[in-house]
């Protein structure tokens, strides 16, 4: 039988191919070994798989261009709510303390006259409402930014389970700003379809991209009469997602050239001809496959069809949380060149946690050196700081303890240089992105403090 294999031998790949042969005149079989210097061809497959990479996240970027007006409007309408709200909490407070000074005074004869003109007590009970309406809104702006985060996020080998209804309204709600004015949108989105091991960043600019074609199909000011319309079933072993549009079809003649790479009918400053090209490569990777359908009398409809396998690799930090438990107050360092992010989660954390702050990596490495960082159960770090980053810190630390740095969790805002993203991926430090609920950063502290109790280190690699 022939066999084949690959080896490196003096900076060139060499390609081996090996068969059994019978000797001529009789006697002993003999072995056949022809070798074929590969280099070029492996160099070429790398260098198309970079292209391919490079392509995918530049129009990635080039998407974001055009959000960007959008991205602003999601974050500035929040934050029209927060502001004011927290203007009018710092007036109540003033108030309140003025209040509370009249009546150690014993002057009640202007304690009730400064209450009739504050309007107390009842602006006081405006206040829990104040901050449930704070609360939303920053949520809003949360959400807003992990949407973007997944967006712009380089894919990964491996995938994370995701649920295709999720990952469709998270890209309705990044197209939503291009749509508004022009159509109505109409889901059917079912709750508990079957997660799908994906490429979530991938599929969800795919699904962006054809959104925001449909959108650009359709002619402004006739919301009324135009809708686009977005559903999702089950159909056996598949997921079959449609996003249809009343927008002017697509000519017999296109629909043919859709997906192929720099097509484009708009104008030279409106797209790349990269979006539907990557849409289909991105579809084909999960292993399913695009239709189109349009016409003068019907609707154009991009329908999308997905195994539930996929045929890609569960990323294995897809694990099951710990049981929390009652702990007695771990010691937590906490590390961030944000002063007020150190002043907000040591007011936050500071009843389940002793905590000690730092302003800087120089001033963090101080610390864990000196005889103090050994007492540490936690060491809650910002992954990029001016001057020395955290990830310096971890480097640095580790050289001299390893069990120091299996204490680590690093803090992001989600900024990855290539150069981050590679570290977190070969490291195995935990990360918590900011910004993160009060409550779930409690308790993702907790969880690792149990790990330290057991296993001595944060991470379960």
């Amino acid at each position: 039988p022939e066999r084949t294999t690959e080896i490196e031998f003096r900076n060139k790949i060499l390609q081996l191919k090996a068969a059994k042969i019978p000797a001529p005149m009789g006697g002993d079989w003999s072995w056949l070994v022809i070798a074929r210097d590969i280099t070029q061809l492996k160099q070429a497959q790398l260098r198309s798989i970079t292209l391919n990479e490079k392509l995918h996240q530049a129009d990635r970027l080039a998407s974001l261009g055009q959000m960007a007006a959008g991205i602003a409007h999601e974050i500035n309408n929040p934050l029209s709510i927060i502001l004011p709200n927290i203007d009018l909490l710092d007036r109540r407070y003033k108030s309140l303390l003025e209040y509370l000074e009249i009546l150690e005074n014993n002057n009640f004869k202007k304690a009730l006259e400064f209450k009739k003109n504050e309007g107390f007590p009842k602006v006081l009970y405006e206040i829990p409402e104040i901050i449930a309406e704070c609360k939303e809104a920053g949520a809003r702006i949360q959400a807003t930014t992990e949407e973007m985060r997944n967006f712009t996020r380089k894919s990964e080998d491996t995938g994370i389970l995701v649920d295709v209804c999720e990952l469709l309204e998270s890209s309705m709600a990044l197209v939503k700003t291009q749509i508004k004015f022009k159509a109505r949108i109409n889901k059917e989105l079912p709750k508990g379809l079957t997660r799908i091991v994906a490429h979530k960043a991938e599929l969800g600019q795919a699904f962006f991209n054809i959104l925001l074609n449909a959108g650009q199909a359709i002619e402004g000011g006739k919301e009324e009469e135009n809708w686009i319309r977005v559903s999702a079933e089950q159909v056996g072993d598949l997921i079959k997602v449609e996003i249809a549009n009343t927008g002017e079809p697509i000519p017999k003649e296109n629909i043919g050239k859709l997906f192929d790479p720099f097509f484009t009918t708009k104008g030279e400053r409106q797209g790349t001809g990269l979006g539907l090209s990557i849409c289909y490569d991105t579809v084909r990777k999960h292993g399913g496959k695009i239709e189109v359908s349009s016409g003068e009398d019907i609707e154009t409809v991009f329908r999308i069809w997905i195994p539930l396998d996929t045929g890609i690799k569960l990323d294995a930090g897809n694990e099951a949380e710990d049981d929390e438990q009652d702990l007695e107050r771990p010691k937590l360092l906490l590390i961030d060149d944000e002063i007020l992010i150190l002043k907000s989660y040591s007011r936050l954390l500071s009843p389940k946690f002793e905590i000690e702050t730092v302003g800087s990596g120089e001033a963090a490495i101080e610390v864990l050196e000196s005889p103090v960082g050994a007492v540490f159960d936690l060491i809650l770090c910002d992954l990029m700081m001016p001057g020395v980053t955290g990830i310096d810190v971890y480097e640095r630390i580790r050289q001299k303890s390893k069990k120091k740095a299996g204490r680590f969790i690093f803090l992001t805002g989600g900024t990855f240089t290539p150069d981050a993203t590679r570290f977190l991926r070969d490291s195995g430090v935990p990360t918590i992105s900011k910004p993160v609920k009060a409550q779930r950063l409690i308790s993702l502290l907790k969880k690792y403090a149990m790990r330290v109790k057991k296993d001595g280190k944060v991470s379960s690699i």
